[in-house]
């Protein structure tokens, strides 16, 4: 293949391959570029192939049961903070508290929900381990808040807390409701 002077200074520039001269013609020729030169990953070559494996992590991702709880987390606690800020501010400082002692243990059921499961396994032992954290989790952040967030309203507090462990269970029921509808 050859090139006029100014793409094989842009190939030569690029590193898209090596100028060689031709045995044949003494012309300069590029040689094509590396099937390796675009990756990410040393085992996993090419653009294409790492968006399908962004893609297929994300749908991974976006496809579990948790992230909707934890999105419908997210904007409840928002919602209630936001509320409580225009009556005060140590309300809305309760809330949000109470969404964010909600929300951490509810992601890291999450992260753990997304550990691939060995063969022969049944999973819960990953449905203990994530349980376990989860209580541990909790327990650990309300006892922080309870020490260190000293103008705090227990009312908006627990109220904002249940409000978010209902939707845990309700979140689900919802979406099979709507799964069940469909077909």
């Amino acid at each position: 293949m050859n090139l006029t002077i100014s793409s094989r200074k842009w190939a030569t520039k690029n590193n898209l391959g090596k100028r060689t001269k031709s045995p044949k013609n003494g012309r300069f020729q590029v040689a094509p570029p590396n099937p390796n030169h675009y990756t990410l990953h040393p085992r996993r070559t090419g653009w294409f192939q790492a968006q399908k494996q962004v893609a297929y992590r994300l749908s991974r991702f976006t496809g579990s049961p948790f992230y909707r709880v934890v999105a419908a987390q997210f904007f409840a606690t928002f919602f209630a903070s936001g509320l409580c800020l225009v009556i005060d501010k140590v309300a809305a400082i309760s809330a949000l508290s109470a969404g964010l002692s909600c929300i951490v243990p509810t992601i890291f059921v999450f992260a753990v929900s997304l550990r691939p499961i060995s063969p022969g396994e049944t999973g819960m032992s990953q449905v203990l381990r994530g349980e376990a954290g989860k209580f541990a989790l909790t327990t650990a952040i309300l006892a922080m808040v309870f020490v260190f967030v000293k103008p705090l309203n227990v009312v908006v507090f627990f109220g904002t807390f249940v409000l978010l462990q209902i939707s845990q269970a309700v979140i689900p029921l919802l979406e099979a409701r709507r799964l069940l509808k469909r077909s």
